[in-house]
């Protein structure tokens, strides 16, 4: 850490000398232009004016050849993720088929991409989406109430064997991987360029913690749907002792994630304990309680617990996500030993 004196010049102006290190980092020179922000909390932000690197940030993809659906749409993807603002995607040859399917994929998977010039040997597409319009805090919680949404859904269509609401889960489940995508940019767009932190309101520790937290709700959001896929199978009915079990677990999966939920959000470390503790309590119950079961269908109720085990298991992630947060920021909280 360096310390600076102020020194006053005239009458009512005030100003420090900058690090010679940061000028030269950043390519500054006398009569350069600097951006200067107070914070809320009275730190004062200084930056080079130049922070549009990634508004004009443009990748070009050369291909030649006959080109894979899954490689290049793979590939679009982690062109998106790194923070390209534009993607110019050209051949020699005219574009096949393929290549052309990839991008209307890409369109529907990617929040904010947009075709904005096509010819016969030429696609380019631009990410129009604005960080200050989509803010990460707004999105994970759209993520969280999806996802518990999803889970209800998909235990209503188990019990009931509801192949509508079922396909309603599966469906909802492709806007979940759209959201995720879009934190998951949003934070790498700070690793590369850590002055537009300011601009997101967000600190760099619960930027990471929200694209964690996020994975964990798109992989539980995951579990969701291949539980409603079973409701498509032809032989997805199931007994009725079974779907008591199944509705008793459900209604403690249910509470676990609303608390492993309400934990982060709250940032409430003795609800994050409680509710870990509860998790490998629950599991273990299931455990023991498909062990003793000797009934037709058993490979579909294993899958199904399995499912509702791997929930339980993230939501316990979220739970230890809240507390490591709560530790970085220097909270310390101490509980009586009863």
């Amino acid at each position: 850490m360096d310390y600076r004196k102020i020194q006053k010049i005239g009458g009512s102006s005030y100003s420090i000398t900058l690090p010679k290190e940061w000028i030269n980092r950043n390519n500054l020179k006398e009569g350069s232009v600097v951006y200067i922000e107070i914070k809320e909390n009275n730190d004062l932000i200084i930056r080079p004016k130049e922070v549009g690197e990634f508004e004009d940030n443009e990748f070009i993809l050369t291909l030649e050849g006959n080109i894979d659906f899954e490689y290049l749409l793979r590939k679009i993807i982690s062109i998106y993720l790194s923070g390209a603002k534009k993607v110019v995607i050209k051949s020699r040859d005219i574009l096949d088929l393929n290549v052309r399917k990839a991008v209307e994929k890409s369109k529907e998977i990617l929040i904010g991409i947009e075709i904005i010039e096509e010819t016969g040997n030429q696609i380019i597409i631009q990410d129009l989406s604005k960080i200050d319009e989509l803010p990460m805090e707004k999105m994970l919680s759209r993520l969280f109430l999806m996802g518990l949404s999803m889970l209800n859904d998909a235990e209503k269509s188990l019990i009931n064997n509801n192949k509508l609401i079922a396909k309603d889960v599966i469906e909802r489940d492709f806007q979940i991987d759209r959201i995720y995508l879009l934190i998951s940019k949003q934070f790498y767009l700070i690793l590369k360029s850590p002055s537009i932190i300011s601009e997101m309101n967000i600190d760099i520790i619960r930027a990471f913690n929200i694209r964690t937290v996020a994975k964990y709700i798109e992989r539980i959001c995951d579990h969701s749907e291949k539980i409603a896929k079973m409701v498509l199978e032809d032989d997805a009915q199931i007994d009725n002792d079974v779907k008591t079990t199944f509705t008793t677990w459900f209604k403690t999966l249910k509470q676990i994630l609303n608390d492993a939920i309400k934990s982060y959000s709250i940032g409430d470390e003795f609800l994050a304990n409680s509710t870990i503790e509860k998790v490998n309590i629950f599991c273990d119950e299931i455990t023991n309680e498909m062990k003793g079961m000797k009934i037709k269908n058993a490979y579909k109720i294993f899958r199904v617990s399995e499912d509702i085990t791997r929930i339980a298991r993230y939501s316990s992630d979220i739970c230890e996500t809240a507390i490591n947060e709560i530790t970085m920021r220097g909270k310390v909280y101490l509980k009586e030993m009863e």
